[in-house]
This record gives C-alpha cells, structure tokens and sequence, in this order.
C-alpha cells in the first residue's frame, strides 16, 4: 500500500454530452440517470477503498457537482467543457498544487468495481523494488481504466481507443510501469449497448439498474472474472 495516501480525479462530462453510444437504447433522460448512478457507485467505492485520501471531481455540469459533493467528493468545476484529458489535466493540477503525490484516475463509468479492485491497483504500484506507475486496460479493448501516478504528475493523459499502449509506451521513459489486465470488474466499463447488458446482468448491482432505467434484463449474462494478470 502506498503509505502517503492516493488523490483519486474522477472526470465526468456533462450530462447533456455523456453516453451518446448508447442513444439508440436509452433515452436522454435514462441517460441522465445512468451517468449520476455510476458516478455515485464509482465515489462509494472509492471512499470506501483504505488508501484513496482525497478525491476530485472535474466535471463543468452543476448537477454532477451536486451528485458528487453530497458523496464526499470535492469539485473542481470547469468553466466548459474541455474534454477528457484536459480534464484529467486539470485534476493533475490542483492535486500536485495541493501536494499530493500519489493521483489515481478513475473514469466514472466502472459502476461494477469494488474496494477490493481498487487496492490490488494500489498495492502493485509497490509490488516490486521500485515504486512503479500502473495502469488497468479496459477487459474488452484497448483503453484505459484506471491509471495510476506519482509526482511529479508530467505524462500528458491520453485516454481513448490505443491509450494504454499509449500511456505504457510513455510512462516507461520515466520509470517502472505495471500494467494489470482482468483486474476484477476494473476492467469493465459502461460505454455501448452491449456493456449495457452486461451491467444488467451483473448479480451484484444489475436489479438496482434495471429498476433505475426500467430495463427487463436482457440475454446477455456477466462472465465470470479472470485471474488477474501483471504485465512488467
């Protein structure tokens, strides 16, 4: 575990933006509740995760704020909308202003990922002889999940379709780097109709969004997680 503690920047769009992929399914209200649920679940999760001290949400949208500061978080409120990774930018910023030394972002869209997930992320930064950055690739793709940094807080964040070669590729001219594949429910994140299903499907959290969007459960059912896997 990393002894001086984690600043977690979770950035969220805003609400009228978020989850176009799954227009054809949800409606813009559905959406709208889809997009605040993960959110609350992604921030229970993290504040309940020993190790995570602090957490940012950067978000230009009043009512993510809203959502977000009743669960415990702390804002930092962008004029407009930026763009992800000049969000995460901005998180980096106030957190290294802040001195912060450790940051862990976190998209708020893995709704399944536990306590649990998170602290295995956390301890394979000090899983070696050196403190290494690490990075969860998203199970189903190519994009990253969650990636973890240590000041100074220099890589330019480039998450999207390639982003966790993208992110290896670079961070590995620094220093070590870990990369975690089937890092739990980590890995799983909420962004066509398919992911949609599977959330559905999910034992553990699936009833409590079927009954939020009003969503029969579909066919498609959650397959059971791997045994994680560190790559040096």
């Amino acid at each position: 575990m990393i002894p001086a503690g984690v600043c977690a920047i979770v950035p969220v769009k805003r609400l009228d933006r978020a989850k176009h992929r799954l227009a054809a399914r949800l409606t813009p209200p559905r959406r709208r509740r889809l997009v605040l649920a993960m959110l609350t679940d992604v921030l229970a999760t993290l504040r309940q995760t020993p190790g995570i001290a602090c957490v940012l949400v950067v978000t230009p949208d009043g009512e993510v704020a809203d959502r977000a500061r009743s669960a415990g978080a702390e804002i930092v409120l962008e004029a407009a909308e930026s763009g992800l990774n000049p969000a995460i930018v901005r998180g980096l910023e106030v957190a290294a202003g802040r001195g912060w030394r450790h940051a862990l972002v976190l998209p708020a869209d893995v709704p399944a990922a536990t306590p649990r997930d998170i602290t295995t992320l956390l301890d394979a930064a000090t899983s070696g002889d050196d403190l290494a950055t690490v990075i969860a690739p998203a199970s189903d793709g190519d994009g990253t999940n969650a990636l973890l940094l240590h000041a100074p807080f220099v890589v330019a964040p480039a998450f999207g379709p390639a982003s966790a070669e993208r992110h290896a590729v670079t961070l590995r001219a620094a220093g070590p780097v870990r990369v975690l594949r089937n890092c739990g429910a980590l890995g799983f994140d909420v962004d066509t109709p398919a992911d949609l299903d599977r959330l559905l499907a999910e034992p553990r959290c699936g009833p409590r969004y079927r009954l939020l969007l009003d969503e029969e459960p579909g066919t498609v059912r959650a397959p059971h997680s791997p045994v994680m896997e560190i790559e040096w």
